[in-house]
């Protein structure tokens, strides 16, 4: 790791290779459909570079706080709450 590289980033390097790992195995392309299940941070970056291939992405969270933080990955996405699946808008 580059000298110049803050610790803070250098530790995400690990995690992010992981995400990049499972949506390679995937091979997405433009148009597919994902469904990412957990949206910790893990499950943010996979979101976040699904979309970046062109994929349309479902992420599915129970916690509020979780679904809050992937919005901004998922902007109109759908997300499971309470034992159903509902639109957020």
């Amino acid at each position: 790791m580059p000298e110049s590289v803050p610790m803070w980033q250098a530790a995400y390097t690990t995690l992010l290779s992981i995400a990049m790992q499972a949506v390679r195995q995937t091979e997405p392309r433009l148009g597919d459909r994902g469904l990412v299940m957990g949206q910790g941070l893990i499950g943010l970056l996979v979101t976040g570079l699904l979309r970046a291939n062109g994929a349309r992405v479902m992420a599915v969270d129970l916690d509020e706080s979780r679904r809050a933080h992937a919005s901004a990955w998922v902007p109109s996405g759908w997300w499971f709450r309470r034992r159903r699946i509902c639109r957020m808008k």
